[in-house]
């Protein structure tokens, strides 16, 4: 697996331990979610984790997760603003994207390269979501993603692909208040 190759060991090690602690949330609350209904704290809650683990993957290189993580955070989203209800359909996909998710975690923990394929939990967490959406909601990975000519625009302004890279934990936190940002051509 690929990671940018100005992470150092000690981003890649706070960025291990934070992503362990989004997980066990996710782990915790996913399988409530059914049994207990949509509780809109809740759901902001998981959306939030789901949204972090995208993001910082993403500053890291790591595109299978951010990937997957994307596609989660796109159901979880649809739950929070009740455009999809939770079902044992939901819950199934969204289980089977949290373990493809320790899997990639744990390639990462052992610093060896692995085989884990996130495609087919992509692939059913999208079906899923594509009951409730439509074409202007439901937009490819790709569609977030910088592309070579582009860079990223957060409320701070404009940060290029080559600094993206190499942004650290606290520029993390300076992106936008909500977590979002937009693909902007680089003038």
């Amino acid at each position: 697996m690929r990671l940018s190759t100005d992470v150092t060991p000690a981003e890649l090690q706070v960025f291990l331990e934070e992503t362990e602690e989004q997980i066990s949330l996710l782990d915790r609350t996913i399988v409530g979610l059914e049994k207990n209904g949509a509780d809109p704290q809740l759901l902001q809650e998981i959306f939030r984790a789901a949204h972090t683990i995208k993001g910082s993957s993403a500053m890291l290189g790591h595109q299978p997760m951010a990937e997957l993580t994307h596609a989660m955070e796109n159901l979880f989203d649809m739950l929070r603003k009740d455009k999809l209800k939770i079902s044992e359909e939901v819950t199934d996909c969204l289980l089977e994207g949290l373990d493809t998710l320790k899997m990639l975690k744990d390639e990462l923990c052992s610093h060896q390269e692995g085989n884990v394929d996130v495609t087919p939990a992509v692939a059913r967490l999208r079906k899923a979501a594509g009951k409730a959406s439509t074409p202007e909601r439901h937009r490819s990975w790709d569609a977030h993603m910088p592309s070579q000519e582009s860079g990223l625009r957060t409320s701070s302004g404009r940060v290029t692909e080559s600094s993206a890279e190499s942004v650290s934990d606290r520029t993390l936190g300076s992106l936008a208040g909500d977590g979002s940002y937009e693909n902007r051509q680089a003038a």
